[in-house]
């Protein structure tokens, strides 16, 4: 069964007994206990029947490979020896992803979240943190994603003046409250990139320095590659100030189920001003007054995978 759009997670629970006996000389002392019981609950929105899961001990030992396959939500593997173990699940065209590292040892448990993926490529969806995230590129083990939908409405800048993406208040707030926002284990996923902000390619207006960032917004250039490109940012049209093409409803974004405009980082026509992606998918090198409010937020970012 093809599992898309899936959100899983796999919770890790480890049943252990400790035996203590008052006995006397001439009794047998019990076997130590050095096996438990691995219970691994699947949460997903759709049917995981079929999903295989393997605990697989990372020393490499072939004799301690287990395998289940889940015919519900909650797979058991039972006299599991003590040791380190990483969870893998799979699927037929399962394109989703899922956490997973299980530590199985006599005197504790250690939980670490590991992201795995299983035949990625570029357009699939995945969740990552508490959004849904849509893979624009995939290279040295690494993915580029954009959220799906747009996440909150906010101001390229807190007031009108003439700014660039490495200066702006957004880039502050996203690199910043919102990076904060993830979980230790999700932020030691988020790879800081060099973004290289370039002039505007109509209009020339300055695109200011390159920047180091953990979270950022498309670029012109960058959101013609990922989502189509017509030909047009490289050959303006007589008199545009959008490139209007075939790929529009590549580039159409909602905000709480309503079509809005969302921010790109490049420069717009003058120094006061961002591009942006409209209501209809045109995108605006003409852009929009740095201060606009109405103006609405599409985070990309790197993720390690």
């Amino acid at each position: 069964m093809k599992l898309k759009k899936t959100k899983m997670m796999v919770l890790v629970v480890l049943l252990m007994a400790s035996l203590f006996i008052s006995c006397d000389s001439n009794a047998t002392k019990p076997e130590p206990i050095t096996t438990a019981t691995v219970t691994i609950n699947l949460i997903s929105n759709h049917s995981v029947a079929g999903v295989t899961v393997v605990l697989e001990n990372n020393n490499g030992n072939p004799n301690n490979v287990y395998t289940r396959t889940a015919a519900n939500n909650t797979v058991n593997f039972v006299d599991i020896p003590f040791g380190y173990y990483a969870i893998k699940i799979t699927h037929v065209n399962y394109r989703d992803y899922f956490y997973g590292d299980l530590a199985v040892q006599s005197s504790a448990i250690s939980h670490q979240a590991n992201l795995f993926h299983t035949n990625l490529s570029a357009g699939d969806i995945i969740t990552f943190g508490a959004y849904e995230w849509r893979v624009l590129d995939i290279e040295d083990g690494r993915a580029l994603v954009v959220s799906r939908n747009i996440i909150e409405s906010r101001a390229y800048h807190t007031s009108y003046v003439s700014i660039t993406w490495a200066d702006s208040s957004l880039r502050a707030y996203l690199n910043g409250e919102f990076y904060n926002s993830f979980s230790a284990s999700d932020r030691a996923r988020i790879i800081q990139v060099t973004n290289v902000n370039e002039n505007n390619q109509w209009y020339g207006t300055n695109g200011g320095a390159d920047t180091q960032d953990k979270i950022f917004l498309l670029s012109i250039a960058e959101v013609v590659k990922y989502f189509g490109d017509s030909g047009q940012l490289a050959n303006r049209p007589l008199g545009a100030s959008a490139i209007f093409d075939e790929y529009n409803q590549n580039r159409i974004a909602t905000f709480n189920g309503t079509i809005s405009w969302w921010w790109l980082r490049s420069p717009g026509s003058y120094s006061g001003s961002a591009s942006g992606v409209s209501g209809v998918g045109s995108v605006s090198l003409y852009g929009y007054a740095v201060s606009n409010h109405s103006g609405v937020v599409r985070p990309a970012l790197w993720l390690n995978l």
